[in-house]
């Protein structure tokens, strides 16, 4: 069964990130991977459920999609209209789920 997703090791504790700006995560914070659990179990349901999201991207714009699959750097999704989209997570401030009383927040 192959993964929808992949896991890429931390940084040994102490290294210097490219551009030499700060350092690494320990790998015991981090569980041994650059995504923390809690985005991890929430990406796995939302894929699961088919949730629909608003994913509110840094220039102001939102984007209403599916997520398909997700990796360390980057997000599968698909819209209504059954276009794939390919957006890098660092273009993402927020992911929104609908709220429970069934309207975005």
């Amino acid at each position: 069964m192959s993964k929808d997703w992949v896991e890429v090791p931390a940084r040994p504790a102490g290294t210097v990130r490219a551009g030499g700006v700060g350092a690494a995560a320990p790998a015991a914070a981090t569980g041994g991977s650059r995504s923390s659990e809690a985005q991890n179990a929430l990406y796995h349901r939302w894929m699961a459920e088919g949730t629909p999201l608003a994913l509110r991207l840094r220039d102001g714009t939102t984007l209403e999609a599916r997520l398909l699959r997700y990796d360390t750097y980057a997000l599968h999704l698909q819209d209504a209209e059954g276009r794939d989209w390919l957006v890098f997570k660092h273009a993402v401030n927020a992911i929104v789920p609908p709220s429970p009383g069934g309207g975005e927040s």
